[in-house]
């Protein structure tokens, strides 16, 4: 069942043509992943308690429009399911006519805080959040790491990129996948599809290397392709399609 939260777009929220920014968008959604999970064992305070936490593994955004400056809109989730080791979570936006904006699908793994590994599904919990057991999985775009990128830049994990599970938040993937790209291409386009995976976790003081590849596929429409790596480990995988804004 569909969870909902009603949001209004703030100034804040958006970058220079005045769309939500992608790291204000993935943090809304957890807010409202958040507050369905809030009285549940799967809630974050429930998990720190146990000694556990979600971590994501891949993410799929399909988007038609990011809202603007000022747009209330209406964020949703719900269990997609669940087997022996993973967890799939839905999301959306819609406008107040119901108009869908984007719709996300999410793989997710228990994890133990600890000991930093992965943990089997817990049958009490995926219960509680009313999850069905799946008997085919959902399949995500399969990406690789390229043979060559064209440029990088080099971050840093600081101490508020960090979550209540101590590893980087996924919004600042986003920074740093968006902030390889020229602004003039971002005032100019806008995203349709992402493809997200996240292979390893970035720690806290690592220095990360954001490449890129940038490729016209048509006139109207582009493909950027990125990695973002830690020495010589392959970190996370990202793929995003974008075309010309109207």
């Amino acid at each position: 069942m569909k969870f909902y939260k009603d949001y209004r777009v703030q100034y804040d929220d958006c970058d220079e043509t005045k769309r939500l920014k992608l790291t204000t968008m993935i943090n809304m959604l957890m807010e409202v992943s958040e507050a369905q999970l809030a009285n549940t064992l799967g809630s974050a305070k429930a998990m720190n308690e146990q000694g556990r936490g979600w971590v994501v593994t891949q993410y799929e955004f399909h988007v038609k429009r990011l809202p603007k400056a000022l747009e209330a809109v209406k964020a949703w989730t719900e269990a997609a399911g669940y087997n022996r080791f993973l967890c799939y979570r839905d999301f959306g936006m819609e406008d107040l006519e119901g108009n869908e904006l984007l719709t996300v699908h999410s793989q997710w793994v228990l994890f133990d805080l600890k000991l930093r590994k992965m943990l089997p599904t817990d049958p009490d919990l995926v219960k509680g959040i009313g999850a069905p057991k799946l008997a085919k999985l959902p399949r995500f775009k399969r990406l690789r790491p390229l043979e060559a990128y064209d440029s990088y830049h080099v971050y840093r994990v600081r101490y508020y990129d960090l979550d209540t599970n101590h590893h980087m938040n996924n919004g600042r993937y986003f920074d740093w996948i968006v902030d390889t790209l020229p602004r003039d291409f971002l005032n100019q386009h806008v995203p349709v599809r992402i493809d997200l995976r996240f292979d390893k976790e970035v720690q806290y003081g690592d220095e990360a290397q954001s490449w890129l590849k940038l490729t016209r596929t048509s006139q109207e429409e582009c493909l950027s392709q990125h990695l973002i790596k830690v020495g010589e480990d392959d970190m996370a995988l990202c793929e995003i399609a974008w075309r010309k804004s109207l």
